[in-house]
């Protein structure tokens, strides 16, 4: 079982966000990380920047809030 650590905006401990991610869904702005535990994250105004399979990682990167008029 192949399971993910999420970061954000870069890849330093200090950035962790999730240690272990099993399932991660983009809705527009919003990503949803879930762990295997029912464990949920929402990072709002993000995007993945960098997805790596082999080293099971995932950086996010912010992105600007849009304007709504």
């Amino acid at each position: 079982m192949c399971l993910s650590t999420v970061y954000l905006e870069e890849r330093k401990e200090e950035a962790v966000i999730v240690k272990e991610a099993a399932k991660i869904i983009c809705k527009g702005n919003k990503i949803e990380i879930h762990t295997l535990f029912g464990e949920n994250r929402v990072a709002e105004d993000f995007a993945i920047q960098e997805i790596d399979l082999i080293k099971n990682y995932v950086v996010l990167q912010k992105t600007s809030p849009q304007v709504k008029d």
